[in-house]
């Protein structure tokens, strides 16, 4: 049996163990990734690879490859894509897994930025501390003196 043959009866009995399209829970088909991609997909799937009507179908998990090579070409000629049958819970946790990524994506840049601003205050103590030493050595207190360390003190 070839490798289509094998994905095609792979589907077949993942098709059967997903109980077809009449199962208690509402399961659909979402788009995965258009022809030409390699894209993530929710552990093993069922997957629907073609357009206007015309499948073929397979299994993968964890990612698919959305091309003729892997799959035949059902529909020459016309942009296919993949489709993964999911349930709603699933999209829905898929859904809020990208809001977390997403969210840790912009906790990651705001840290970043705050590193900077970090690295920028500490360049300015630095330039100012300099600036002070050279001023203490050419006597130009003007009556205060600081000391750094982890509090700031002034003393006259």
């Amino acid at each position: 049996m070839d490798g289509w043959a094998k994905g095609m009866a792979a589907g077949a009995l993942v098709w059967a163990a997903l109980g077809g399209v009449g199962t208690a829970q509402a399961q659909v088909w979402e788009r995965v990734c258009g022809e030409g991609e390699a894209c993530p997909v929710l552990g093993s799937r069922a997957i629907r690879y073609g357009a206007d009507g015309q499948y073929h179908y397979g299994v993968a998990t964890r990612v698919v490859t959305c091309s003729n090579e892997v799959f035949g070409d059902p529909a020459p000629g016309v942009p296919k894509t993949c489709d993964g049958y999911y349930t709603a819970e699933e999209r829905g946790l898929f859904e809020a897994n990208a809001a977390k990524d997403q969210r840790i994506a912009a906790l990651e840049e705001e840290a970043r930025t705050i590193q900077a601003e970090l690295d920028e205050a500490e360049r300015e103590v630095e330039r100012l501390q300099r600036a002070l030493r050279r001023a203490e050595r050419r006597g130009e207190r003007g009556g205060v003196r600081l000391e750094f360390g982890p509090v700031y003190r002034e003393r006259r």
